[in-house]
């Protein structure tokens, strides 16, 4: 029987995009199968999860800082190694470029066992921007046996940087669209943020300039003069959180502005819930590396049956289908930002469509199942090649 190790730097029960997402492509392999090599967590959230293969945790340099940065990976390589020695693995699968890469590819060398990698977009074009991380990267990608990757945007990045297109698949994000049935719990989170009577306009995301809550702001100030009670709910927290905040006071919008911090994982779907539209206009941000390989909260809001605001730009466009679930605008352009905003509030119709389409969408096209069942069937094929 095949034995996979599964490295990466982002698992559950961290919260985040990148570790469901990993948790989702491997959730259809078993203990027996597969051992996942990850950092370990705060207390009293390292339990055993319910679903997949073992999870082993190993204490790893925090921060991010260059150093603590090299440090990670190349503990994890160290980990790595000594893992795959020890339980004889016959393949390993990276959950991001560098750290979960660099040690796919050094058990390569050393033990000879073919390797996967899963890329996200961000990672991409963050080490391409530096000579030597960036040549490191081009190594680690032409040397995979399979890439699987969050979109097409991310797939021509891949592609762009030297991975054979024969050995690239394109792997959507999932979403299990029956969490997100919460309408009951509406009222609830409604009044917990004092939002009786108001217009809500939801983002849900970390506080970080990639992710456009500036430019929302900007938008919101002229979403106001056609609707009054238009109120903007921030779920999320982050570096930026600061700026936010004095840039909705710049912008005399203290009082039509939430900042709700950090939200548990069980109580998102009463936020998505509580919105009538969910905007996040992402963009990318090519100096710094920045971009969004997919976007797993517009799933979240589909499923939760809301229409989508957001930018256009890196792999959003896999997640929000333009005038069907959502609409697409330059996530630069806030007078474009608040002209669909208020487009879909004036027109219910509309918006209800869009709601609609949109969790057919996802019910359709990005359930559980299908995630882990193109992981399971790649690791077929990589089998039957090997």
């Amino acid at each position: 029987m095949s034995r996979h190790l599964l490295i990466t730097g982002d698992y559950p029960p961290r919260s985040g995009g990148q570790a469901r997402y990993l948790h989702d492509l491997w959730s259809g392999l078993s203990g027996a199968q597969a051992t996942v090599l990850a950092p370990r967590v705060d207390a009293g959230g390292d339990g055993p999860l319910a679903t997949g293969p073992r999870v082993v945790r190993v204490r790893l340099p925090l921060g991010d800082s260059l150093t603590a940065r090299v440090g990670r990976t190349l503990a994890l390589t160290l980990h790595a190694l000594r893992h795959a020695r020890r339980s004889r693995v016959t393949a390993v699968h990276a959950g991001q470029i560098m750290a979960g890469g660099t040690a796919a590819l050094a058990c390569h060398r050393a033990l000879g066992c073919p390797y996967t990698l899963v890329a996200h977009g961000s990672d991409l074009m963050e080490f391409a921007r530096h000579a030597l991380a960036g040549r490191l990267a081009t190594t680690i990608l032409r040397g995979a046996d399979r890439i699987i990757a969050n979109s097409r945007f991310t797939a021509g990045e891949v592609v762009r940087l030297g991975a054979d297109p024969g050995r690239v698949r394109v792997v959507h994000p999932v979403v299990d669209a029956r969490r997100f049935e919460a309408e009951r719990a509406a009222a609830t989170m409604r009044a917990r943020y004092g939002l009786a009577g108001r217009i809500v306009l939801l983002t849900v995301a970390r506080l970080v300039p990639r992710k456009g809550h500036d430019v929302v702001l900007e938008a919101l100030r002229l979403v106001r003069h056609a609707c009054p009670a238009a109120h903007y709910l921030v779920v999320g927290d982050g570096p930026a959180r600061a700026d936010l905040e004095r840039a909705a006071e710049r912008l005399g919008l203290s009082d039509a502005v939430t900042f709700a911090g950090f939200v548990q994982d069980d109580e998102l779907p009463a936020c998505y819930a509580a919105a009538d539209v969910f905007v996040m206009v992402s963009r990318e941000r090519p100096a710094k590396g920045d971009v969004e390989g997919f976007g797993i909260v517009y799933l979240e809001a589909s499923a939760a049956g809301r229409a989508v605001v957001a930018g256009r730009s890196g792999g959003v466009m896999d997640a929000v289908e333009d005038g069907v679930t959502g609409l697409l605008v330059d996530p630069e352009d806030p007078r474009a930002v608040a002209e669909a905003i208020v487009h879909l509030l004036d027109d219910p119709d509309l918006r209800h469509r869009m709601a609609r389409a949109g969790r057919a969408r996802v019910l359709e096209r990005f359930s559980p199942r299908r995630g882990s069942a193109a992981f399971t069937e790649m690791l077929d094929e990589l089998a039957r090649a090997c």
